[in-house]
């Protein structure tokens, strides 16, 4: 396996790079492009990269669309969708709902919601869609979905899928831009996430938590995550721990 970098925010870059040694691959991870360094084989962006790398979000498109899926139950502010750039295709992942530092998987959408997120998937990344995660956003409104933004890579909304699906979406963009095969996305039970990049979640937010047998704290103390048998019941867990 070739030697890579992660280099972005600490917290994500550090699930990257994590994930990819305990495949027995070797990695680093930084905020900041290092100076005076060489290369690895391989170097993951989590943030906008300096002007020279060919991956930068600038580069991507900014289609203006409105979908008409109107989400009346939802609690989401936000929405995204997963994109997972296999050597064989797209594979869609389930949608993530956001509100405020919380997120939550599968965000429930109806079959022809589903179609109508595809197609407009298709429609804004194109044909020229490199390997690897490619997150849509799209800001919830009553009646539509509105497309905000494209990150060619996963971002703070993936979090959740760290618990919720299988692989999480920082395993899949390293093995889709290495060309490793990724057959399924799997959600294994619904999944709420409170993420807190600043500082770590305060002692009473842990202590509620150790009450909650579906609750479990990750990344130092940055991350709760409450799995359940539905996201009704994980979402009023975590409201529960976090109010």
């Amino acid at each position: 396996m070739p030697t890579i970098w992660a280099i972005g925010p600490t917290l994500l870059s550090k699930i990257l790079a994590d994930s990819y040694i305990s495949w027995g691959g070797a990695a680093a991870c930084f905020e900041t492009l290092p100076e005076h360094m060489p290369l690895p084989d391989e170097v993951f962006w989590l943030s906008v990269p300096p002007e020279g790398f060919s991956d930068s979000p600038q580069d991507l498109a900014t289609t203006s669309l409105d979908l008409p899926i109107a989400l009346k139950e939802s609690q989401a502010t936000r929405l995204t969708l997963p994109l997972v750039v296999t050597a064989r295709g797209i594979l869609y992942g389930e949608a993530i709902g956001q509100r405020g530092a919380i997120a939550w998987q599968p965000e429930p959408l109806s079959d022809p919601q589903r179609q109508l997120l595809y197609k407009a998937a298709r429609k804004i990344v194109g044909s020229t869609v490199k390997p690897g995660v490619t997150l849509l956003h799209f800001a919830v409104s009553p009646e539509a979905l509105l497309f905000k933004s494209l990150s060619p890579f996963p971002d703070e909304s993936a979090l959740v899928t760290l618990n919720s699906q299988q692989p999480d979406l920082f395993t899949c963009h390293w093995r889709c831009v290495l060309g490793l095969p990724i057959i399924d996305l799997q959600v294994r039970r619904p999944s709420a996430a409170y993420f807190q990049p600043s500082v770590p979640l305060s002692a009473q937010v842990r202590q509620a938590a150790l009450l909650e047998a579906d609750a479990s704290l990750q990344l130092s103390g940055h991350l709760l995550q409450v799995q359940a048998a539905s996201l009704c019941t994980a979402q009023e867990i975590l409201h529960r721990i976090v109010d």
